[in-house]
């Protein structure tokens, strides 16, 4: 009997066999009703490594289109091929024909492994890609994933490999963490933590240009991914930690004017007059309003006017003190929290701003325009004081300021 008819009779008897046991969750049962299966395995055996390889990579890019996963692929490939040597060892005695059916098994499972891992990273880098979106900075890790896909479609492409930086403390990812920024947002442990995911990602994409070298590529595909697991774990720890905070900055910034809210002050103030309470370190309070805002509104639209307040809070916020805190009341009305500051400085510092505005020459269409400010200052004296007190203060000293003419610093 010719060997190509030998191993066609072998296979089907073994795919009948396979097909009449009982075991309903058999990994072996799962496959051996597709069609392409017989073809390929009697055909396999007479093909050159290199046709076998393209021939099931093709297979297992299929399979991974239908959902089935690369364990319980290979699983089969190896049970069927152990089956089928095991039942021609008993029935024919032609160890040329034993060998020849054992030839193309580990050239399936590698053949197989690649097939899944082009699948798999086509399918989850743009993936990463959209996560990685939620935070600008942490897209270096992005090059993690890009070099690899590169590689492993063309293995021999010794020069873009080169330009790999395999180096976690040299690679953009890794000379990003090192910054001081990170310091904002975790704790030393957890920087401690970061840094060692972040190496474990290097080591499996060192792992991987390993074994893409000896073109061991289900090997590969367990780096992969580890790897990918180990990035999208790296990624969310950090989204979820900086988002937070990038969140609580979003909902205590005034969105026009990039200056910290009335939500914001609620909170700073009330953390100021509870540490004025107990250790009675002064401090001021200013409210600021624009003159006649309404008119600018009214005259040159609400562009212009939403113009006036952005440069308005550029000029105030470049003329005061780093401690000092600046927000948006609301309208046209900010409001200073000056630290550690007394009647007397918080009046030259305030006559400063108002000088500031009143020198300056806004753009097209209010060039010849004077914007003025207006604004009341309130000191801390007594104890205990609430928030409510020392805002009613300014609120007065503000509106004193307007009733004598506006362009002016009234302060108690």
């Amino acid at each position: 009997m010719p060997h190509r008819d030998s191993i066609k009779l072998l296979v089907r008897e073994l795919i009948d066999e396979i097909n009449l046991r009982d075991q309903k969750d058999c990994v072996l049962k799962k496959f051996t009703s597709q069609p392409e299966i017989l073809a390929l395995f009697e055909a396999s055996v007479y093909m050159e490594p290199d046709e076998i390889f393209q021939k099931y990579q093709n297979l297992a890019i299929q399979q991974y289109q239908e959902a089935i996963t690369y364990s319980n692929y290979t699983d089969f490939i190896q049970l069927f091929t152990t089956e089928l040597i095991n039942k021609a060892a008993v029935i024919i005695d032609d160890t040329a024909l034993i060998k020849q059916i054992n030839h193309p098994s580990s050239i399936v499972v590698n053949a197989t492994a690649k097939g899944y891992l082009l699948e798999l990273i086509n399918g989850d880098i743009p993936a990463i890609n959209a996560q990685l979106e939620e935070y600008v900075a942490i897209q270096h890790i992005n090059a993690h994933l890009h070099w690899m896909k590169r590689i492993i479609y063309d293995i021999e492409a010794d020069a873009q490999i080169a330009s790999v930086e395999l180096n976690p403390k040299k690679c953009q990812f890794g000379l990003w963490v090192a910054t001081h920024e990170l310091a904002n947002f975790f704790s030393p442990q957890e920087l401690h933590n970061l840094n060692y995911m972040h190496h474990a990602v290097h080591n499996s994409g060192k792992s991987i240009y390993y074994h893409l070298k000896l073109k061991k590529y289900h090997q590969v595909l367990l780096d992969y991914l580890f790897l990918s697991r180990m990035s999208f774990n790296l990624v969310s720890k950090l989204n979820i930690k900086i988002t937070r905070k990038l969140l609580l900055q979003q909902i205590e910034t005034d969105s026009l004017t990039q200056l910290r809210n009335r939500h914001s002050l609620n909170r700073v103030l009330k953390e100021t007059i509870s540490l004025y309470n107990e250790d009675k370190e002064t401090f001021s309070l200013a409210m600021l309003d624009i003159d006649y805002f309404k008119k600018i509104n009214d005259t040159y639209g609400h562009q212009v006017g939403d113009m006036v307040l952005q440069e308005i809070a550029r000029l105030l916020n470049e003329n005061i003190r780093q401690s000092d805190m600046l927000f948006r009341y609301g309208g046209e009305e900010f409001l200073l929290l000056l630290a550690q500051c007394d009647r007397k400085s918080a009046q030259i510092v305030c006559e400063k701003l108002r000088a500031v505005v009143e020198n300056h020459t806004f753009g097209d269409p209010l060039q010849d325009y004077k914007v003025t400010l207006s604004i009341g200052i309130s000191t801390a004296k007594k104890v205990p004081l609430t928030a409510q007190e020392i805002i009613e203060e300014a609120d007065n000293n503000l509106y004193l300021a307007k009733e004598r003419g506006r362009n002016q610093v009234i302060s108690s």
